[in-house]
């Protein structure tokens, strides 16, 4: 899922134009990536450093947006998955730039092994170790970098000249993601919180019930904080109207999946994690990647826990609604 021509794109709203810069590549052909830029008067700061391949748009976006590369104080990495690191090694050596993020998945960003084994393969009896399932994720990071500051919810940036971010715990798509309020200009900056709907695989999530509370809490910062325009990692700039509407279709799709493993567990006594990967997959028209796999398993365990599900051995389920 690597990668397409890049561009710098433009603001599309006025008072944002010298405040958030955002760089943006295609990681498919359905699916973009996107990083930003935000600038004070008194320093910067990167949101997200994408992929390997996006050094040379960032260094552009830096030189054209910065008098010099050292006024961008802090890489904030919404959370560690490879797409949204991937420059943190080079960019912190280019700028002097401190990594900051979320603390529970710090090992992410500095032992790039357990990185790949612990997000591609937590299932390795389901999911094998391939060439082409390394390069995905490995070749997407220049390197390994440690986190320098852990960020957490309520902390608040003062990049100077009224301009600020704060930090909100969205988590789901990770135990541990955040995003950023930047209140001057009324814009919500996110990673994966929003997660892709219509795309040819599962995005992915690792607790169903945390990311329906997440989808509610963006909801709530939205309408709460008057939100203007909302960037997420995966989606064109939105605003609040298209915001709320793409949380409206993430909700659909969880239920579809619930509904999905609800039909394929009543055609059979018992059946097995692959299985219904395989049969949901299947019925709702997704690839079957580790991504996916991800995601029923979180279905899975949340009917367990509504007593819809009952596991008969460490290996398989029973339908018990």
């Amino acid at each position: 899922m690597i990668c397409c021509a890049g561009w710098l794109t433009q603001m599309t709203l006025d008072d944002d134009q010298h405040v958030i810069h955002p760089a943006r590549m295609w990681l498919s052909s359905e699916v973009p990536l996107t990083v930003h830029l935000v600038t004070g008067r008194n320093y910067a700061v990167l949101i997200d450093s994408g992929v390997a391949d996006m050094y040379g748009l960032i260094h552009d976006l830096i030189q054209t947006t910065v008098s010099d590369r050292h006024e961008v104080k802090l890489i904030l990495n919404t959370h560690a998955h490879h797409d949204h690191i991937g420059c943190n090694a080079r960019l912190s050596g280019l700028t002097g730039a401190l990594v900051g993020a979320p603390a529970e998945h710090r090992a992410w960003h500095s032992d790039l092994e357990t990185h790949y084994q612990e997000f591609a393969r937590e299932h390795p009896e389901l999911i094998p170790d391939t060439p082409a399932l390394r390069a995905e994720v490995l070749a997407t990071i220049d390197g390994p970098r440690d986190v320098d500051l852990p960020v957490a919810e309520g902390q608040v940036l003062d990049l100077g000249g009224g301009v600020a971010l704060e930090a909100v715990s969205l988590p789901g798509h990770m135990p541990d993601e955040l995003g950023f309020i930047e209140r001057q200009t009324r814009t919500l900056i996110l990673g994966d919180a929003l997660t892709g709907v219509g795309w040819s695989f599962f995005h992915g999530y690792s607790d169903a019930d945390v990311y329906e509370a997440t989808l509610a809490k963006m909801r709530a910062i939205i309408q709460g904080n008057h939100i203007r325009l909302v960037r997420p990692a995966h989606y064109e700039e939105l605003s609040a109207a298209e915001a709320l509407a793409v949380l409206d279709r993430i909700a659909a799709g969880m239920a579809a999946v619930d509904s999905a493993i609800r039909q394929a567990a009543r055609k059979q006594p018992r059946f097995s994690l692959r299985d219904m990967w395989l049969a949901v997959s299947h019925q709702l028209s997704k690839n079957t990647d580790f991504r996916g796999l991800r995601v029923v398993e979180a279905h899975l365990l949340r009917l367990q826990r509504l007593g819809e599900v009952r596991a008969v051995s460490a290996q398989e389920f029973q339908w018990a609604g």
